[in-house]
């Protein structure tokens, strides 16, 4: 798993984490993950998680539970046991949108095998829920299996809890972007000492144009490069352009009142995909942003002859340069 948005210096909220900043952080929620992946004979990128609500069984020691609809669109299984008795008694499973049945009956079937009561002095209904996989997944080839749930439940732990395109989220989307399992947790303190609020989240939703990080507008910039078109981002305060052999005049008018712009400039002489240094100078000159870096550089010139080169409030980037992000 790769670095979080913490650990990058994008901290969300006032409060501090738990020890994993994970749902783990709450005291007895453990998770458990199956990731299925292949190529043939079908696309196959799904998968199943299910959190446990605590160490013993939640059909013996259930736990107050509500729900909350915000866009009013996909399928909770359980849903109705919920808002009526305000209590869960099962692990909450999240699967592809065509393997909720699978995963409702492979989930009630592993309580049966554990619980001489289902089925006969009572009724375990698992809560089981999905989002749709099926633009990145084959759903119509029906991938999961009842080993994938069992897996999910059986290999459920507490700690770090792996994020990205594991379990449910293996398929999922997010803004046009790859989606996946996220999670966190906040440490609120209380009169009665400090409290773990924990969260789980299996992303797919949203169009590119409305995504915001900590705040910050992220909006894509459609740019030329040879036959077909890349994505630049303006970011607030912030415009990162570093793949592209001219900027529409478009996108030169949405980058006005820039702090900082990153271009690319690849070499003194003309290139048939990327701008050369004298074209990205003429662009950051017209862009006119407080500060300029070209990055993308061949080893034409050295760092202090380019730097040497160009006009004040442009230079070149460097390892380890940071830019710090803020609203626009």
């Amino acid at each position: 798993m790769g670095p979080r948005a913490r650990d990058l210096g994008v901290v969300i909220g006032r409060l501090g984490p738990g020890p994993h900043n994970a749902i783990t952080d709450v005291d007895g929620v453990s998770v458990g993950q199956a990731t299925v992946v292949r190529d043939e004979p079908s696309v196959a990128r799904t998968g199943v998680t299910a959190i446990w609500p605590h160490t013993g069984d939640p059909w013996r020691e259930r736990v107050y539970a509500g729900t909350a609809i915000v866009n009013g669109y996909g399928e909770l299984i359980g849903i109705d046991q919920i808002n009526e008795w305000g209590l869960l008694h099962s692990p909450v499973v999240i699967t592809s949108s065509l393997a909720i049945g699978l995963a409702y009956d492979t989930t009630a079937r592993w309580i049966a095998e554990r619980e001489p009561a289902q089925g006969r002095s009572d009724v375990i209904m698992p809560v089981v829920t999905e989002c749709d996989d099926s633009f990145l997944n084959d759903a119509r080839a029906f991938p999961l299996s009842p080993p994938d749930v069992v897996a999910a439940l059986d290999g459920a732990s507490r700690g770090e809890v792996a994020e990205g395109c594991v379990g449910a989220g293996t398929g999922m989307q997010c803004f046009d972007f790859k989606g996946g399992i996220g999670t966190a947790s906040r440490v609120v303190a209380d009169a009665a000492g400090d409290l773990t609020v924990g969260v789980l989240v299996c992303t797919n939703f949203g169009a590119r144009p409305d995504l915001t990080i900590a705040g910050v507008p992220v909006l894509p910039l459609a740019l030329p490069h040879g036959a077909h078109d890349v994505l630049g981002y303006r970011m607030g305060g912030v415009a990162y352009l570093t793949d592209v052999k001219s900027i529409p005049e478009d996108v030169i008018a949405g980058l006005a009142g820039l702090e900082v712009l990153v271009l690319n400039a690849l070499l003194s002489r003309p290139h048939p995909l990327h701008l050369s240094i004298p074209e990205a100078v003429a662009a950051a000159q017209r862009i006119g942003a407080r500060r300029t870096y070209f990055t993308h550089l061949t080893h034409e010139f050295t760092h202090a002859a380019l730097a040497a080169m160009l006009p004040h409030g442009v230079a070149p980037a460097y390892d380890g340069l940071v830019i710090d992000v803020v609203g626009a």
